[in-house]
């Protein structure tokens, strides 16, 4: 595909708003490996409860940066 990272709806989420007049800004937080590459030996785990774990457990991890990159960010805003 030639992406580094997808995101599920960031970029209909922009479409949308900026055909209605808003000022967008989109951040996203990647919380899982997607393996397109079948025969890679880095494969995402493809049981349902263990993605969500997955997923949960890299939020909590990266909660504290999270937060304040958008704590900054917000800050710097003029509107």
């Amino acid at each position: 595909m030639g992406a580094d990272t997808i995101g599920m709806s960031v970029a209909h989420e922009v479409t949308v708003g900026v055909s209605i007049g808003l000022r967008c800004l989109a951040v996203s937080l990647i919380t899982n490996l997607s393996v397109m590459d079948y025969s890679h030996e880095d494969q995402a785990d493809s049981t349902c409860c263990s993605i969500v774990d997955e997923v949960l457990t890299c939020g909590q991890q990266r909660k504290a940066q999270l937060t304040a990159f958008m704590t900054r960010i917000v800050g710097d805003l003029t509107v």
